[in-house]
């Protein structure tokens, strides 16, 4: 949907829907709505989102469902780190820009399908 803003008391509301979420219009998310946003048991699709900062991956990491973060251009080590305990599907296929470290960091506890998300980039530093 075009949403480009959502409060924590929305969020909770809308969280607790079935099925997939779209946020695409999104370009923030504040930690408090990517946490409640975190609770939803389907799809999460916030693809507005040009980079995150360390505690929304955190919060995000909690989500069980699946989580589509395809706007995001850079991955930072930082939010690489707090993204790692995330268990389910993460697709980050808009990436543009990642460093050896971070994708070494991502590709030491993600699955080969899971790297398939990541993109190229990604795919040629594991193919090394």
């Amino acid at each position: 949907n075009a949403l480009e803003n959502l409060d924590a008391d929305t969020a909770r509301v809308i969280s607790e829907a079935h099925g997939k979420l779209f946020f695409n219009g999104l370009t923030t998310v504040t930690p408090e709505v990517a946490g409640i946003l975190a609770t939803h048991c389907g799809w999460l699709h916030i693809e507005g989102l040009q980079s995150i900062s360390p505690a929304v991956a955190r919060a995000l990491a909690n989500h069980q469902g699946w989580l589509f973060l395809n706007g995001i251009r850079v991955v930072e080590k930082d939010v690489a780190i707090a993204i790692l305990p995330y268990r389910g599907q993460l697709y980050l296929d808009g990436f543009e820009t990642i460093t050896e470290d971070v994708a070494e960091k991502m590709l030491s506890v993600v699955t080969v399908s899971r790297c398939m998300a990541f993109g190229i980039s990604i795919m040629s530093l594991w193919q090394r």
